[in-house]
């Protein structure tokens, strides 16, 4: 039976508390009313790009890895025993410098929703001595989330320069998905994140995202298909794998370009409420699964 290929994951671990449902009301409504109790379900469950991700990477007959930090508290506790229980590896490193990564989702009746995250964690702890014992030169693909970028001065930021290297060494294809959607506001230009990853294999993005660091004109009235073929053509001049996506209404677009012209589209209606975590990590994953050979050169 032909392996899985493996993915090397990175990116956040947090702990989400979720309600469930709508509010009964919009968050404006609430504020005008006085009311300050509302009696919903809540939940708390694992959480952040790198759990998300992996999760759908199984979905799509890859093999993730996950490699995360938490922190020694309950959070960390929680976070540790649902990876225990999940269909991929993780290998998590514990760390008593910072929290673990909390997040608050709230979604309204008007159909708004509300991200409340704790901005210290121990997330950009995780340091390059772990990374290094994960077996990076194992792996078939690695994967980055650009939220690991955020913090130039953490130990998370050389940790993902240190697994990029190896990658690269090795030659192991290096995928980036560029979050959070402001990420324009940590890179203005792709040529600033070679300046630091080095070469990419592949580039996951929102398009307007990719048209600011590219320099192309956002926006205005072209039609998606042609924004979206624009904007991933360009993107080749960066990486030989873009792919490229956009919400038009109730449903997300997204295109994947490859160098020698293959090109897949894609179209998937917009989840309302809860299940909209890890929603753009399932297009990212379908994407990956669908291009693999042209990164890895396995099929």
């Amino acid at each position: 039976m032909k392996s899985r290929p493996r993915v090397l994951v990175m990116g956040d671990l947090c702990l989400d508390t979720v309600v469930e449902t709508w509010l009964p009301h919009t968050w404006e409504r609430l504020a005008a009313s006085g009311e300050h109790m509302v009696t919903l379900p809540i939940a708390d469950r694992i959480g952040g790009t790198a759990y998300h991700f992996a999760r759908r990477a199984v979905r799509f007959a890859l093999s993730p890895t996950v490699v995360g930090a938490v922190g020694l508290d309950t959070g960390g506790d929680a976070v540790a025993a649902q990876l225990a229980a999940a269909p991929f590896e993780a290998l998590i490193q514990s760390v008593g410098s910072a929290p673990t990564a909390r997040t608050i989702a709230v979604y309204d009746a008007g159909g708004a929703r509300y991200m409340f995250a704790s901005p210290t964690n121990a997330n950009d702890e995780l340091s390059a001595a772990f990374v290094g014992t994960c077996g990076v030169e194992s792996m078939d693909l690695v994967w980055i989330s650009g939220l690991c970028l955020r913090a130039p001065t953490a130990p998370r930021y050389a940790a993902v320069i240190a697994a990029a290297a190896t990658a690269r060494e090795r030659g192991i294809p290096v995928v980036l998905d560029v979050v959070p959607h402001d990420f324009h506001a940590l890179f203005a230009t792709f040529a600033e994140v070679h300046e630091v990853l080095g070469d990419l294999d592949g580039v996951v993005t929102e398009a307007h995202t990719a048209q600011r660091m590219l320099g192309l004109e956002h926006g205005g009235e072209r039609p998606l298909v042609q924004a979206l073929s624009e904007t991933a053509e360009a993107l080749l001049d960066v990486t030989p794998l873009a792919v490229v996506r956009m919400r038009n209404g109730s449903t997300y677009h997204q295109l994947a370009l490859t160098r020698s012209k293959r090109r897949t589209s894609y179209a998937y209606p917009i989840p309302t409420g809860s299940a909209l975590l890890g929603y753009g990590d399932t297009l990212a994953a379908e994407a990956l699964r669908d291009h693999l050979e042209s990164l890895t050169g396995r099929p």
